[in-house]
């Protein structure tokens, strides 16, 4: 993964288990971090048989000898969750079928967490999609970084700055709007789909569970799914938003959501897909600046060319807004018979 350690153990007796070293730079409460997680699980296990969805899978946590959910050794944080047998992930899905099955998952656990009581939740990573506040990063960053990655950074940095006007004014919509329980980072991979079947079953990395609003769920999702097949593609002819696999996703979530979304959270998930690309833009090429301290990489400059590529595609959703709204209105007035 992109932040934690995260490895396989097959014990002697044959039982499998997720084991997981926690980056607390990044999750600095790791009390909290923990403490939602645990929150999560138990309100999904207490709801979705009540929903009918007895198919999802939800993660378990392997609690330590004195009942708590991870522990600190040789100055690190550790967490085991048992093993999901009979499931598999993609980072990358072309089948309209599955990425509609995605978005109902996906909707589901939404719709769990934001069902009766409200469920009180940390906030693990401050500010985590303050979009405003990730440019002005960017350009703290910029300014401070060495002449050679200033000039080799400077076109996409100028893309992402021109537009941070239409990134404040998006913010303060958003902020007309009601807080939710939310994922936060909704990719594709965090999909588990049984192998037998190919169904979606579940949601996985539970890190960024807080509150937040569900058009930046909708927005990653799509980025994820219905844009290039890699983060760090260089050939940006290869760079665009697939608008079939945007629909497809589209219906699956909204069908999901339908009972909790209303019409003027809807209204901004088109935007909210420009917003997100050009925010993980931003987050890419100031880690670049700051010399890869955030996102683990596998060469020396795939931050640049992740900020690149995400910059790319942001330019092709732009061009392609006026469908994306299209499309998710009817979407809309499908799922919600108007």
């Amino acid at each position: 993964g992109n932040i934690n350690m995260t490895y396989k153990i097959i014990c002697s007796n044959g039982k499998k288990y997720i084991l997981q070293r926690i980056n607390n730079t990044v999750f600095t409460d790791v009390d909290g971090l923990m403490e939602n997680i645990e929150k999560t699980t138990e309100r999904l296990m207490a709801l979705k048989t009540q929903k009918s969805l007895d198919k999802m899978q939800v993660i378990k946590i392997k609690s330590t000898r004195d009942g708590r959910s991870f522990v600190f050794f040789n100055g690190k944080y550790y967490r085991v969750y048992e093993f999901m047998k009979g499931c598999q992930t993609f980072s990358y899905v072309s089948s309209l079928a599955r990425i509609a099955d995605a978005g109902r998952t996906f909707g589901d656990f939404f719709t769990l967490l934001n069902t009766g009581e409200p469920i009180s939740l940390n906030c693990t990573i401050r500010d985590f999609h303050n979009t405003p506040l990730r440019l002005q990063k960017l350009e703290q960053s910029f300014e401070k970084a060495p002449k050679t990655h200033k000039k080799r950074a400077k076109c996409v940095y100028d893309y992402i700055c021109e537009n941070k006007k239409r990134v404040d004014l998006y913010h303060k919509k958003l902020k007309r709007l009601p807080v939710r329980i939310v994922h936060n980072d909704t990719k594709i991979s965090n999909i588990a789909f049984d192998c037998d079947t190919g169904e979606a079953i579940g949601v996985l990395d539970l890190d960024t569970v807080m509150p937040g609003y569900p058009a930046f769920d909708f927005a990653d999702a799509v980025r994820s799914i219905a844009g290039p097949t890699r983060e760090d593609e260089r050939s940006h002819d290869l760079v665009s938003l697939n608008v079939d696999r945007y629909e497809a996703f589209a219906d699956g979530y909204l069908q999901s959501v339908k009972n909790e979304i209303t019409k003027s959270e809807v209204m901004l998930f088109p935007e909210a897909v420009f917003q997100i690309t050009v925010e993980l833009a931003a987050r890419f090429l100031t880690d670049y600046l700051d010399g890869n301290i955030y996102f683990n990489t596998e060469y020396e400059d795939q931050n640049f060319y992740r900020a690149t590529c995400q910059a790319s595609l942001a330019a092709d959703i732009d061009s392609k807004m006026k469908t994306l709204k299209e499309v998710a209105y009817n979407a809309y007035k499908t799922t919600n018979h108007v």
